[in-house]
Order: C-alpha cells, then sequence, then structure tokens
C-alpha cells in the first residue's frame, strides 16, 4: 500500500507584512455528548517545535525517517489536583496504536514515541473511570520536539464515564480491574496479568524497512560513488516490533518479527538486532527458517536472525522473493526495565560483512561489543565524502528499493530536498518513485522582509511565491490558496498561473487574512490526481491591512 504523497512545510519569515504562523497550540478537539467540548480552564501546552538542522553531536544529518517525540502529559481533576490512573492512547487516523499509558502518583505520564517523518494527525485520548472521556487531535505531531500538555478530566455525575467512540455508540467506562493492577480491564491489554498492561507497536502500522550498503568503511575522496553508490540494496529485510509494558510504563517484553527482502550484493552478511539494556537481564527465544534459539543475556541481547545472508537466500529465498515465513523473536525481562533504559526504537539493526569483518549500524548507534576497537571512530556510520548514512530506516512496508548500482536520488528526487533541508522538506521522500512528480514545496513570498515588527499595508503591493526545485515536465504548474473562511477577502488577490499576490493599498479599517498556499499539478483545485499536491501542508502566511489597532 502506497502512503499518501505528502511534503512537509516550514519556513522562518519574519518582518514586513509577514508572519509564519507558529502552531504553538496545533489542537483540534473533537467532541460529542459523552467528551469534554474544547479546551478545559485547568488545560496549558507547552508544546517545542521539531528544530530541522544538523545534528552537532552526529556530525551532520542523522537521516532520520523515524524521528523521536517526548510526550510529558499531566492530569489534574477540576480542583487542579493531580489524577492517578487516567490512561492515555495515542492512535493513527486508521486507530493503530502508537502508545498507550497510565498516569502515576503525581498524575504524570512520561514516554517518547518514534513517528514515521511523513506527518500524520494523532489522536490522543485519554480515560478514567468516574470521569468524563477527552479526545483531541495533535495535527502533524512528528513536527514537535516535545509534545508537554497539562490537561483537565472532570468527574461525571453518578461516578461513571461514558465514553463515545467517533464511530459508534456511547458505553460506560466500567472500573473492574481483575488483575488488581490499577487499569480498567476494558483498556487493559492483558486484563488477567497484573504484571502486563500494554501493548503497542513499532511502527503502528505495516513494518520498517531496513537497508544497508555493505563496503564500509572503504571510500575514495576523489570517487565518492566507487565504494558507495547508494543505491541500498545490498540487503533489504522488513520487521515490526511490539512493546509490552505494565501500568507503570516499564518494559516487560519485546516481540520482534523479520522478513528478508532482499539480497544484490557479492559480500555475505550476518544480519541481528542489538538490543541494550545496562544493568538488567532477560530471556531470549528465536524462532524462523534456520532453526530456534533460545539463552539468557545480561545487559545487552544480541539476536542474531540470520547468520549468513547468503546461504538463508539460496534456501528458496532467493533475490527478488522475499522471505514468507518469518524470523520471529521474544525477549523477557527478568525484571520489568524502564524504557528509556532500552534502546529505542527503531531500533538497532546491523548487519557483520563476513567478508571484510565489519559492523554496519545506523549512524548513532554504539559500535557492536564484538566490533574492532577501531569501529566507529570518527565516522558514526557515515560516509566521510558525502555524510550519508551505511543504513536507511524507511517507514514503509512495501518500499521499492533502487535497481543495483543506481544512486538513491535517481529514482527517489525528493530524497536530495530531505537530506538539504535536514529532514524538513520532503519528510515522504520514500512515497516519490522514479516517475512519480515531487510537488514543489512554497517556501517563501517575495521580496524578503528586511525590517521586524508590525508592519501595515501598503508598503508593498505584489509579492511572487518562493518554490523548491521541481520537475517542469511533470505539468503545467498551479498555484493554490486556502482562507480560514474559504476564500480570499476582496483586498487580496491571487494569479493561480504565476504566484503572484497582490493586495490592495486602501482599508478603511484594520483587517487580518490568514492564508496558506499550497501548489499543484490539476486545473481542479479540490482533486489532485495522485495526490501531486502539497494541500496538506501549505506556507501560511497573515496579511494585514489598515491602520493596527494600537493607531
Amino acid at each position: 500500500m502506497r502512503i499518501p504523497l505528502r511534503n512537509q512545510i516550514a519556513a522562518v519569515l519574519v518582518g514586513i507584512l509577514v508572519l509564519l504562523v507558529g502552531c504553538s497550540n496545533p489542537v483540534n478537539v473533537s467532541s460529542d455528548s459523552s467528551e469534554s467540548a474544547g479546551s478545559s480552564p485547568g488545560d496549558s501546552i507547552n508544546d517545542a517545535p521539531r528544530v530541522y538542522a544538523a545534528s552537532a553531536e552526529l556530525g551532520g544529518f542523522d537521516y532520520d525517517s523515524m524521528p523521536a517525540v517526548r510526550v510529558k502529559l499531566a492530569f489534574v481533576d477540576s480542583n487542579g489536583e493531580a489524577m492517578e490512573g487516567a490512561v492515555a492512547t495515542l492512535q493513527t487516523e486508521n486507530k493503530a496504536r502508537v502508545y498507550r499509558g497510565r498516569s502515576n502518583a503525581e498524575g504524570v505520564i512520561e514516554s517518547e514515541v518514534s513517528l514515521p517523518s511523513a506527518p500524520e494527525d494523532i489522536t490522543l485520548l485519554v480515560e478514567r473511570p468516574g470521569f468524563q472521556s477527552r479526545r483531541m487531535v495533535i495535527e502533524e505531531m512528528v513536527r514537535y520536539e516535545t509534545i508537554d500538555r497539562r490537561l483537565e478530566v472532570r468527574r461525571t455525575e453518578g461516578g461513571v464515564s461514558a465514553q463515545r467512540d467517533v464511530d459508534g455508540p456511547a458505553s460506560i467506562l466500567s472500573s473492574a480491574d481483575s488483575d488488581g493492577d490499577g487499569v480498567p480491564d476494558k483498556l487493559d491489554d492483558f486484563p488477567y496479568d497484573p504484571e502486563r498492561a500494554f501493548r503497542s507497536r513499532v511502527p503502528a502500522e505495516g513494518m520498517i524497512t531496513v537497508a544497508f550498503e555493505d563496503l564500509y568503511p572503504r571510500y575514495d575522496p576523489d570517487d565518492p560513488r566507487r565504494f558507495f553508490d547508494a543505491d541500498f540494496n545490498d540487503f533489504v529485510a522488513r520487521y515490526a516490533i511490539e512493546e509490552i509494558t505494565n501500568s507503570e510504563g516499564e518494559l516487560v517484553e519485546l516481540k520482534g518479527k523479520v522478513y528478508a527482502t532482499e539480497r544484490l550484493a557479492a559480500y555475505d552478511h550476518l544480519f541481528g538486532m542489538l538490543f541494550r539494556f545496562e544493568g538488567h537481564s532477560a530471556e531470549v527465544h528465536i524462532k524462523g527458517p534456520d532453526g530456534r534459539g533460545f539463552f539468557g543475556v545480561q545487559d545487552y541481547a544480541d539476536v542474531v536472525l540470520f547468520e549468513s545472508t547468503r546461504q538463508f537466500l539460496s534456501r528458496g529465498y532467493r533475490a527478488g522473493k522475499p522471505q514468507t515465513i518469518p524470523t520471529s523473536f521474544t525477549i523477557t525481562f527478568d525484571a520489568p526495565v524502564p524504557r528509556n533504559y532500552v534502546t529505542k526504537a527503531p531500533y538497532d539493526p546491523y548487519i557483520k560483512v563476513h567478508n571484510t569483518g565489519e559492523y554496519i549500524h545506523r549512524i548513532g548507534m554504539e559500535p557492536h561489543p564484538y566490533a574492532p576497537p577501531s569501529e566507529g571512530d570518527g565516522w558514526n556510520y557515515r560516509h566521510p565524502t558525502t555524510g550519508m548514512p551505511w543504513v536507511l530506516i524507511i517507514p514503509q512496508e512495501d518500499w521499492i528499493y533502487p535497481d543495483d548500482q543506481v544512486f538513491i536520488e535517481d529514482v527517489y528526487p525528493g530524497f536530495r530536498y530531505w537530506r538539504e533541508s535536514f529532514g524538513e522538506h520532503y519528510p515522504d521522500w520514500y512515497a516519490y518513485y522514479k516517475e512519480d512528480p515531487v510537488p514543489p514545496v512554497i517556501t517563501a513570498i517575495e521580496p524578503d522582509p528586511t525590517t521586524e515588527g508590525r508592519v501595515v499595508w501598503p508598503d508593498s503591493e505584489t509579492y511572487e511565491l518562493q518554490l523548491e526545485e521541481y520537475d517542469e515536465l511533470a505539468g503545467e504548474l498551479y498555484y493554490r490558496a486556502i482562507e480560514t473562511e474559504d476564500e480570499l477577502p476582496e483586498w487580496l488577490d491571487l494569479d493561480e498561473t504565476e504566484g503572484t499576490v497582490t493586495v490592495e493599498p486602501e482599508a478603511e479599517q484594520y483587517e487580518t487574512a490568514m492564508v496558506r498556499f499550497y501548489s499543484s499539478y490539476n486545473e481542479n483545485p479540490d482533486q489532485d490526481e495522485e495526490s501531486r499536491s502539497t494541500i496538506d501542508f501549505p506556507l501560511a502566511v497573515e496579511f494585514r491591512v489598515g491602520a493596527t489597532p494600537d493607531e
């Protein structure tokens, strides 16, 4: 299944007549008769937007297509008292669960979730017996480094909470708790097991694709592609991992499924996943076409999935024919482990190249415990000339890898813009394959602002929408505009073929209009074949005319 083609846009424009809308409070709250409507007096929102820049710690762009979002939720009742036992669920538009947790004695839930880089709205649902449930949409959640919110949850009359699903009738959230772990049976994935409460899947939907280049650390400074053709098909696999936690949010178990997808390399590899949990122990079970295994571990689990990719793929899982029987594994911790003690999603898949003895990991991962002492020293698993990774994580199950010796940017044109913008533009680069035209991103209005402060029209009357580079062969380009009241004000005009914005210089009173610009290749502004538009991620600009309220 192909994911919708979307383009993330964020531009920083300050000054004359142009203000980008910062999404400091990007919350839509949908409600019905059983849920609290709108925001409550006790609410506060301190979300921190994601900063798109090279990582000084990692020495450049980290090529992370499943970035982490820190989540801190605090729940209080109408008296401002901390609420223990509130269950918060984060889920996708398709209701696939991203996370579920329960507030502690201080009324707080703290965790971290990894989301696909292509922005998607995530729904937050808060439930507790005896209190009204709350449902709100966090728009494009992956655009934030931190979701930090204090939410008021109000008691219902009669001491029970009515919870209505958006697609179904209201129901009563019972306080029944068969295993006594503080989680109501209806919200407990393991209602009769006090050691387990919640399960969350990474990714929430589908599987992650991991793709390797295997000639690390060889390179030619005069010809970067000599040992690094960046086709990311030397070995390709897919995986998904389920995290099982207790009512305190501690990890109890990890369950993984892995499929071999492709091997277009002369070299042979061991493929595994490394999980670190210093100071803790666990038992590991592995089962797959190559056999079974069971062993105890301390501080880390080195889960070897395929001893030899060459031998494994020659046993009926030939190149071009993905593995159909999964290799599965379970890591059961001897005692619950705080989530931040364990390797974070999307975890640490790696290969050991048998021909060279080198271990290859994602950027930012520690060297393998058995790796040569010099491994990763000053490299951080990054090509020293291009800065590109030797491993790519792609949050798409059916990702099409490039043909042999075909540079990834030759078949995924959005990859370059994603790389050059440090992940800000075209975060869904993996959706644009070969002939799929990449919709141009509107990133600015010219002339550029030169003075900070609140200035009114008519200092300038004409502005031009500015684009990123785009494919002129894709079709005729149109510029569109969305305004909060579904139509542009009379004093503002947009030329849809030239991208010229004209503002009438006269206004009897101070007026403002928030306009969101996007681009498309289709004459119909409401329908765009194959989703070839940037309507989901418009450039937001505030126009002002007339005298300011202070004048």
